[in-house]
């Protein structure tokens, strides 16, 4: 191979982290210890949130946490316990070249509004529009920090591209054993349909034009200047589209519109929460606006097993 080739790809590997890789190699590492872990919330229900089982993995870091005086903790709290689902996004997003306020957007048509999904292909074998949300809020915070600095947010409870690789390495596993046949049948069609001309994955330039495939903006974040993290705690059950059994317990979806006022609650940096708030009150609506850091410090304070699972 040319040395000027070899170069090329030596620069470019030292320019952008394989966020692929380092995804692939946190999901195998923590897979024993997120599968034991998933074991035990089935065994142990609302007493594996009562005392340790799994000791706590190196990476959650509390030291780098802001606190928060018990009355803010309270504060929120009770709004976060009303969210029986969760959406990550963010402020601005790249839309056909242009860069959108998805939030102002948002809050025009008084609702999130589902948008063209191609993943689903790869189990159901079709793109729908639909709202996708998490049961856990920790890991919609991961989706929301691809709008941020993404692996680099600070004030955070661990970073998005490990929580990411720790709860999807259990999915990825059950997803191969139980529906293997239906995701080789559904490759072809899916890769086909989720990637441009460059044979590079799109959903990632959603908000970072540099990115390659989908993990990359949870290692680089957004490019978008001022762009920033967004978390809406969803307190009413939407009528979720059917998908399998298997998937129901890592995510849910909807072909409707989820209303503001169906939210419990918004979180978004400390420092953009009277921007937020702001707006929130021009369009007439009173939704309750939270540091994004201070539910980090709430979910700090937490055990693992209670972030991820219902118990």
């Amino acid at each position: 191979m040319p040395r000027v080739v070899l170069e090329y790809k030596s620069m470019r590997n030292q320019s952008q982290p394989n966020y692929q890789r380092q995804f692939l190699m946190l999901a195998i590492r923590y897979l024993p210890h997120h599968a034991m872990l998933s074991v035990q919330a089935k065994r142990t229900g609302k007493r594996s949130a009562k005392r340790p089982y799994l000791p706590v993995p190196k990476p959650l870091s509390k030291l780098s946490l802001k606190t928060f005086s018990k009355d803010h903790v309270l504060a929120y709290t009770q709004a976060a316990k009303q969210a029986l689902l969760w959406h990550g996004t963010g402020r601005f997003q790249y839309s056909n070249g242009t860069i959108v306020d998805t939030f102002e957007s948002i809050l025009k048509s008084g609702s999130l509004n589902p948008t063209h999904d191609v993943y689903s292909m790869v189990i159901t074998g079709k793109p729908m529009n639909s709202i996708s949300a998490i049961h856990s809020r920790i890991i919609a915070r991961s989706y929301a920090d691809t709008h941020g600095k993404g692996l680099h947010e600070s004030d955070r409870y661990g970073s998005s591209l490990w929580w990411a690789a720790y709860y999807y390495s259990l999915f990825y596993a059950e997803m191969t054993l139980r529906h293997g046949l239906t995701l080789a049948k559904n490759w072809k069609a899916f890769s086909a349909a989720s990637m441009d001309h460059n044979g590079e994955r799109t959903w990632g330039k959603k908000t970072n034009t540099r990115a390659k495939d989908v993990w990359d903006v949870f290692g680089l974040g957004s490019d978008i200047e001022g762009n920033y993290p967004i978390i809406f705690g969803i307190k009413k059950c939407f009528e979720a589209t059917e998908i399998p059994k298997s998937m129901q317990k890592w995510e849910a979806r909807t072909t409707s519109s989820i209303k503001i006022s169906d939210l419990s609650h918004i979180e978004v940096p400390e420092k953009d929460v009277a921007e937020v708030s702001a707006l929130l009150a021009n369009y007439g609506f009173e939704t309750p606006v939270f540091p994004i850091e201070l539910g980090e410090y709430v979910a700090s304070q937490q055990q693992l097993v209670e972030l991820l699972y219902r118990t």
